[in-house]
């Protein structure tokens, strides 16, 4: 009798971790899909409460040539945002073969995104990039807190 009980329990510890972790990895891609329809529908408030205070973020899209990286980090995405949409009539972000990783806190996406976006009196342009985020679990919700999007070189 024991014995079971101690094997019960091993076996407990071991499992245990990977059902929180596989509540996690969901949970995170639905963060992340969230994040992308907001840019669908062009809400910047919902982008700016996806990111975590202290966030640093950078892209060399030129579109959205932006750095953050300060304590206010929420506000000013969601400014930056406001400003940067005013500027388009559609700006659609599609990710395509994403990954996603979870340790302990942190999550971690990668995979690629195809942006189709119309700058107001400019023809549609449609790029292809290559997409990187981490993201930290505080007080129960997924921010990101650093992302980096890279032009696919053409040929790649």
């Amino acid at each position: 009798m024991k014995r079971l009980l101690i094997s019960m329990t091993i076996l407990a510890l071991l499992v245990v971790p990977q059902f929180a972790l596989g509540a996690d990895l969901d949970d995170l891609k639905a963060t992340f899909e969230k994040m992308f329809q907001a840019y669908v529908s062009q809400d910047a408030e919902t982008i700016g409460t996806l990111v975590y205070p202290g966030a640093v973020v950078y892209t060399d899209d030129a579109a959205f040539p932006f750095v953050v990286s300060t304590e206010n980090a929420q506000t000013e995405t969601t400014n930056l945002m406001k400003t940067v949409f005013s500027n388009y009539d559609y700006y659609v972000m599609t990710p395509y073969n994403m990954q996603y990783k979870v340790v302990g806190n942190t999550g971690i996406v990668w995979g690629y995104v195809t942006i189709n976006a119309k700058p107001k009196g400019e023809p549609g342009q449609t790029k292809y990039l290559r997409h990187t985020s981490t993201w930290i679990k505080s007080d129960g919700n997924w921010r990101w807190i650093t992302f980096h999007n890279s032009t696919i070189p053409s040929g790649d």
